[in-house]
């Protein structure tokens, strides 16, 4: 019996190719045998800047984010890039920052509730409501700052550049 004949090729068409060498590269950073690794991208503290998200998640994400960007935005001096040292250090700034926000919008709700406590008919007196909605206002506008300076560091830190948000400068580089 004869193999069928492939009409582009003069050899047999033997089926699949047998397992052996791939005709693609091996991912960056793995050490062929024989050869070097491919180099790897340097550092710009993208991931600092891109753990801001985790803000959104709902209930812990308020407290676990600027936590995780804080630690990770120093962890950033490890790799010995200037850009990603700035990068992780600013993005840290901004997570306090940001932190410092949320703690006056809870600031003024708990002194509302305080407020509302302390008079005799337990109810909210004109100044409760305005220290509540300006602590509503307080938690949107600190949430959409948020948004805006992360993306804007995640962009920039993908360029390679160095973005000092409107963070207030608590740690130096």
């Amino acid at each position: 019996m004869e193999q069928p004949q492939h009409p582009d090729m003069t050899a047999p068409y033997l089926g699949p190719a047998a397992p052996g060498p791939q005709p693609y590269p091996p991912p960056p950073g793995m050490v062929v045998p024989g050869g070097y690794p491919y180099p790897v991208p340097p550092r710009t503290g993208t991931v600092a800047w891109s753990l801001g998200f985790l803000t959104f998640i709902p209930y812990v994400g308020m407290l676990v984010a600027p936590i995780t960007v804080i630690a990770v935005g120093l962890g950033q001096r490890k790799h010995g890039s200037v850009v990603a040292t700035a990068n992780g250090c600013n993005a840290a700034n901004w997570a306090i920052t940001h932190l410092l926000l949320q703690a006056l919008g809870v600031a003024l709700c708990a002194a509302t509730v305080f407020a509302a406590e302390s008079e005799p008919t337990k109810s909210l007196p004109p100044l409760g409501i305005v220290s509540i909605l300006s602590a509503l206002a307080v938690f949107i506008v600190a949430l959409v700052a948020h948004l805006v300076v992360t993306i804007q560091g995640i962009v920039k830190a993908g360029r390679g550049e160095v973005y000092r948000g409107p963070g207030i400068p608590f740690l130096r580089t």
